[in-house]
């Protein structure tokens, strides 16, 4: 199973003496997670540059854990972590079909950073992701899943009731539009503002039976919440997803940077035009992506 990753690692044999890999991402090549036979302790390595991310500890100790289980503690998270659905199983090559059937590691549950938002019907979830391998000198590298949908009725109360189940969790707590209360995760600065038209807008209007994305605004905020970058643009990853009830959900992803040491947030908004771009049946109106966090988490899968 680990044949390909030891071909790609012969430059850094040496570094993985005394090591047995514990688990590789769906492209051996890309991250292996290991096991330090000496103190079993657990580290990413990135086999095709032969980097060593050992600052990137795959199971890192806090003051309530002891020393020298890590192996056993991230096996142990992550069977629980399966168990409980935090993680969907998809198709992750860029070919689909069941070969590429896979465990996606973007968030699933609120308690791991998926954040949830409903405007007007429309829902948006977005799951961060710590992406190690890929980080520059002095940059952390996070992915991020964003996902559209435009909800049933009956869709709409499931998250609501969803919402009510998490209350608490301020990361992931969710409210709708459509019972006139402001549709953010993002209670700060813009986003509560873009929330409140979000819900006067919904108040004067009837559900929307199709709509399309036309532009994207976010918002990539250091660790005191400070906006230190603006990104605005038509369309996500050069694609205008049309919406109507009933059909999948739109799931693309991106990718963002911080500084190295520093924890941050993004947060934001989609244009959204009612019916289509070609044949629009009313306005155009925001449709609010909640905050979610940007920072190294205990674990990496």
């Amino acid at each position: 199973m680990f044949q390909p990753s030891i071909c790609c690692m012969q430059q850094g044999r040496q570094a993985m003496e005394n090591h047995l890999p514990l688990a590789a991402s769906f492209k051996v090549v890309d991250k292996l997670i290991l096991t330090d036979l000496s103190d079993v302790d657990v580290a990413v390595f990135a086999p095709q540059s032969s980097m060593w991310l050992r600052k990137y500890a795959a199971a890192r100790s806090t003051p309530q854990t002891p020393n020298n289980d890590g192996a056993l503690r991230w096996l142990e998270e992550y069977a629980r972590r399966l168990a409980a659905g935090n993680y969907r199983v998809m198709e992750l090559g860029p070919e689909g079909g069941s070969n590429t059937l896979g465990i996606n590691l973007f968030p699933a549950s609120r308690d791991l950073g998926m954040a949830v938002a409903v405007t007007r019907g429309v829902r948006v979830r977005v799951s961060p992701l710590f992406v190690p391998e890929s980080c520059q000198r002095g940059d952390l590298t996070y992915a991020y899943s964003v996902g559209f949908k435009l909800l049933t009725e009956e869709e709409e109360r499931q998250e609501v009731a969803a919402a009510a189940a998490a209350a608490g969790a301020a990361a992931g707590d969710v409210t709708s539009s459509n019972s006139a209360q402001a549709a953010t995760a993002s209670s700060s600065g813009s986003g509560a503002a873009v929330a409140d038209a979000a819900a006067a807008a919904t108040a004067a209007s009837p559900r929307l039976t199709s709509c399309q994305l036309l532009s994207r605004h976010w918002l990539i905020c250091g660790p005191a919440g400070d906006v230190i970058e603006e990104v605005s643009g038509e369309a996500v990853v050069g694609q205008y997803p049309l919406l109507r009830p009933g059909d999948p959900e739109f799931v693309y992803q991106s990718c963002t940077q911080v500084p190295e040491g520093e924890r941050g947030s993004m947060k934001g908004r989609f244009r959204f035009v009612e019916g289509s771009i070609a044949r629009p049946t009313g306005g155009e109106f925001d449709v609010v992506c909640p905050e979610f966090r940007l920072e190294e988490p205990q674990y990496i899968f």
